[in-house]
């Protein structure tokens, strides 16, 4: 009987790692997952842990001890780096900490994948933070301009990765995110949860720039999708996974308002840009879609209503599901 392939997720709590978690789980019945978070958004409770292939543990990636005897303990076929501090302003807020979880953080993780021989190694990275202000749709192939901290974090990740499959022969990939919506994003602050929660509650909503600024927004089931087909193919090299779509704020904000129940009208202001911000950023997905055959499969509006039927079920005022 063949073995359990062993999948370390770090990050996993999270809200891709939730998402990603259970499509592992329901894919193939012979992976075990091993999940390693810091739970600082306590979303950990919401794992599916009552799986008899999951076990999870509470530490974090930047201590290198714990994360240690996490690998003595599972020796990974895979693994997949989701943790991070994300998030523009936040890194300009704090640049210290998104230091040590993006660089050092990921460095352990990475350095004990060489040491126990690990197959395959993918990193949570992203497009628009890396780039900068180049002129969209981007590519794989641009050369980087990041404006934050984040994105310089991210940078340094990928150019870790690319050295370490160089120097030590073992398959790393590196995935650019677009702007990822969906299930079990509760903790997160970025424009569509926020003003999802915003409208549950019945506050007013920050939109920040004029509106008319653009992003590439894919549902969480779409990228889980390519994750996975990346894992089955054992992808490498860096790799956008996005829609290919730009969608302005504006129009994003207008399709909130048409989707959200009457009983929770969205209202919203807007205020100064912040800086560090992409005024235009979306992908050219061509690369990915002919390495993993086409992974989007949600129109924007159908996947925004999935998103806010999740959190008509889930969201807590005062502290997300």
């Amino acid at each position: 009987m063949p073995s359990r392939q062993q999948i370390l997720i770090a990050g996993g709590a999270g809200f891709i790692g939730q998402n990603l978690v259970r499509a592992l789980l329901g894919r193939d019945p012979d992976t075990q997952i091993t999940v390693v978070d810091n739970d600082v958004h306590l979303t950990a409770a919401t794992l599916p842990t009552e799986n008899n292939r999951l076990i999870w543990h509470r530490c974090d990636i930047r201590q290198r001890d714990a994360i240690t005897t996490v690998f003595d303990q599972t020796r990974p076929d895979v693994v997949i780096n989701l943790a991070a501090c994300a998030g523009v302003a936040d890194s300009i807020a704090d640049p210290q900490s998104n230091f040590e979880a993006n660089v050092i953080g990921h460095f352990n993780l990475l350095d004990l994948a060489r040491t126990y021989s690990t197959g395959h190694f993918v990193f949570a990275s992203t497009g628009g933070a890396i780039i900068g202000d180049g002129r969209p749709p981007l590519t794989e192939d641009m050369a980087p301009n990041p404006l934050s901290p984040y994105g310089v974090s991210k940078l340094v990740g990928e150019l870790y990765a690319d050295i370490y499959q160089r120097c030590y022969n073992f398959n790393t990939c590196c995935l650019r995110f677009s702007n990822v919506y969906g299930e079990h994003s509760s903790h997160k602050g970025n424009l569509i949860p926020m003003f999802i929660k915003s409208a549950l509650i019945r506050v007013t909503a920050q939109l920040f720039g004029d509106g008319t600024q653009e992003r590439d927004f894919i549902y969480v089931g779409d990228l889980v999708e390519g994750i996975c087909r990346v894992l089955e193919r054992k992808t490498s090299g860096v790799i956008q996974l996005a829609t290919g779509q730009r969608t302005s704020a504006n129009t994003l904000v207008a399709l909130l308002t048409k989707i959200l129940p009457d009983e929770h009208p969205l209202n919203f202001e807007y205020h100064p840009a912040r800086s560090g911000e992409v005024y235009q950023t979306w992908c050219d997905n061509s690369k990915s879609i002919a390495l993993l055959g086409d992974y989007v499969d949600t129109a924007l509006e159908t996947g925004l209503k999935h998103t806010i039927d999740w959190y008509g079920s889930h969201y807590r005022a005062g502290g997300g599901a």
